[in-house]
């Protein structure tokens, strides 16, 4: 797994397969990223709110997130990218809260 820099001129993220993960710095978003990087596994900054009617968040970069589709919780791909962003990032404790946003997905 490597991690890929990301084009500052995409300010909207469209995310499937997604995941919420709670971390020592806040909650991030996960998933396949369908916007800029169509098919590769992407993680957010942390997330500064969210609107669970239109299920988008907006992230401390200033990104907007729309998570789509089912989630698929961290599995796969996902969660390598976690584990590798994690450790980079010196985050100790995390967990994956996802089931706090299938109830409004479904």
């Amino acid at each position: 797994m490597f991690l890929t820099p990301v084009s500052k001129d995409i300010t909207n993220i469209r995310l499937s397969n997604w995941a919420v993960v709670e971390a020592d710095d806040g909650r991030h978003f996960l998933g396949i990223d369908q916007t800029d990087m169509v098919g590769r596994a992407r993680v957010s900054t942390f997330m500064l709110k969210f609107d669970m009617t239109t299920m988008t968040g907006t992230t401390r970069s200033g990104r907007v997130y729309t998570l789509i589709g089912e989630p698929a919780g961290l599995l796969g791909r996902c969660l390598s990218l976690w584990e590798e962003w994690a450790h980079i990032n010196g985050i100790e404790k995390w967990k994956d809260v996802t089931e706090e946003y299938t109830s409004v997905a479904q």
